[in-house]
């Protein structure tokens, strides 16, 4: 995308927009890595809303111009809401020095990180559900947070992560430790999940980025797992004994209906999914 631009996909309720690669074929509606990325600098609001972007090897790489001298920050929003990212051979977001508004954000199965903010920035992500049960040898986490890159001439650039915001989000895939936060060396570092379930034991190190979170839940019983209906088939919704159930927190902004379309009741759920009745 050239500087300045801004991308608005606007589409509905089981109409979605969908950005995948030109092969049409079954065999090739699941197989990642056939196109490479939707590139977002900094320009004007850009607006996702009911898409599904999937079998690429990155998803969304969110990022400032990053020719500009000195760097800048992207002022400028991207709105992601009632969303699915899957099935990228890299990373599903990527975000650096920009500002990102998520709402019922679904990102899954990425053969690196799912959400990587490599850098400064504004973020905030309200009821999404990270999920990543890559088929592979996945040796990365699925969320990655710091405040420090290499820029294209190769020096670091310690940057101001203004605010890396997760309220109701969900944070669990296959691998034992699904978070890492490399802690900065300088420059502003606000990271806070609340009210989240986590797969994690970086509370014992980290406890100060954490408000009454969840982590590690057992299975189920009768379920195989402890969170969603079945993985294996790329279900994410919720179990009748998952502890997402009820233990929402209400934010300002947290959305009226989830990914689904169904409406969050007075004790609504953690996640992009309120459990069906």
């Amino acid at each position: 995308m050239s500087r300045g631009a801004s991308l608005v996909a606007e589409g509905e309720l089981d109409n979605e927009v969908v950005f995948q690669g030109a092969r049409l074929e079954d065999y090739w509606d699941e197989r990642p890595g056939q196109w490479d990325r939707i590139w977002i600098n900094n320009g004007g609001t850009s607006k996702i809303e009911y898409a599904i972007i999937k079998n690429a090897f990155v998803g969304i790489q969110a990022e400032s111009w990053p020719f500009a001298q000195p760097l800048e920050y992207a002022n400028n929003p991207i709105e992601i809401e009632n969303s699915i990212i899957q099935n990228m051979v890299g990373i599903g977001l990527l975000a650096r020095d920009h500002m990102i508004r998520a709402k019922n954000l679904l990102i899954r199965d990425c053969g690196t990180y799912s959400l990587a903010i490599n850098g400064g920035g504004d973020y905030e992500f309200l009821n999404c559900t990270f999920a990543n049960y890559w088929d592979g040898n996945r040796q990365e986490p699925l969320l990655f947070v710091n405040n420090v890159f290499e820029d294209i001439e190769g020096n670091e650039q310690n940057r101001d992560l203004t605010r890396a915001f997760f309220g109701n989000c969900i944070i669990y895939g296959s691998k034992e430790e699904e978070i890492e936060i490399e802690e900065p060396n300088s420059g502003a570092f606000n990271l806070s999940f609340d009210h989240c379930i986590l797969r994690t034991d970086e509370e014992e190190l980290n406890e100060d980025y954490f408000i009454g979170c969840f982590y590690n839940p057992d299975n189920v019983d009768g379920f195989n797992h402890p969170l969603f209906q079945d993985v294996f088939e790329d279900d994410y919704r919720l179990i009748s004994g998952s502890i997402a159930v009820n233990r929402a927190k209400s934010f300002n902004g947290i959305p009226s209906i989830d990914l689904k379309g169904d409406t969050r009741d007075s004790n609504p759920d953690i996640g992009c999914y309120e459990l069906e009745n």
